[in-house]
């Protein structure tokens, strides 16, 4: 998988859209701000969970979790990276 930068770019107050991939790897997650949480919506290919985490990071500060997961529907560009993410974020509560 193409090195894509986490670039965060707010498409509305508090909703944050980020590219994970180029050409046939695209596809985009959105982190939806919820004073004080913040939702994950998609979580693109499996193999994305670094750019989502950094993404997550750069706007929510280091170590930052989401209050929920939201899949749109289960295609793998959708959803391939929620198994990763949610690990991940739940070895990090434990």
């Amino acid at each position: 998988m193409a090195a894509v930068k986490p670039c965060p770019e707010e498409v509305a107050p508090g909703v944050y859209r980020v590219e994970t991939g180029r050409m046939i790897t695209e596809a985009n997650v959105h982190l939806v701000r919820s004073r004080p949480a913040w939702v994950l919506v998609d979580t693109a290919w499996s193999r994305c969970g670094r750019i989502i985490r950094a993404a997550a990071e750069s706007l929510f500060g280091p170590g930052t979790q989401p209050a929920a997961i939201l899949l749109t529907h289960i295609h793998p560009d959708h959803s391939g990276s929620a198994l990763e993410r949610s690990r991940i974020w739940d070895e990090l509560c434990a």
